[in-house]
């Protein structure tokens, strides 16, 4: 039987560390394509009633990545070195720096294993602090180049 996936145990890394108490994420990925029309000679393209049917390229893609997440910071050296802060993420945002990125799961039981990384740019961030309620920062990581996604499915 099939295994689901629960989102907490995704690991998001952004700039070679964790992304601190990450909330919800999404990974986005988006096509471009061009179509083409067969040609109403080609007995390949004509369907019903002489109908001519459309070629779907792809020419292009992009992705981007929007997590959120609790405002954190360390409490000593040791997590300062292991964690990465939303105030860190911005200026990162606000240097244009292309940052390493990996959104991954492990699942030690079967094996089975699925990572997406690349490079990315922080286009947007947000800081919120609610009057009620804990503070928070939402962020908008585009991708600079290819997605690499791989994927281990268990041998046994």
């Amino acid at each position: 039987m099939a295994k689901n996936v629960a989102g907490k145990n995704f690991v998001l890394m952004a700039n070679g560390k964790p992304f601190g108490c990450s909330q919800d994420v999404s990974l986005s990925i988006s096509t471009t394509s061009s179509a083409t029309v067969g040609c109403r000679e080609d007995a390949q393209s004509t369907g019903p009633a002489g109908l001519v049917f459309t070629t779907t390229t792809v020419t292009g893609a992009s992705w981007s990545v929007t997590p959120g997440a609790l405002f954190r910071f360390p409490e000593d050296a040791a997590q300062a070195a292991t964690m990465v802060t939303i105030p860190q993420l911005q200026i990162l945002q606000i240097q244009g720096a292309k940052l390493p990125f990996v959104f991954s799961f492990d699942d030690d039981d079967t094996g089975y294993s699925a990572t997406y990384s690349g490079t990315v740019v922080i286009t947007d961030s947000t800081l919120n602090a609610p009057l009620a309620d804990e503070a928070t920062g939402d962020f908008t990581f585009t991708g600079d180049g290819n997605l690499t996604i791989v994927e281990t499915l268990p041998t046994a």
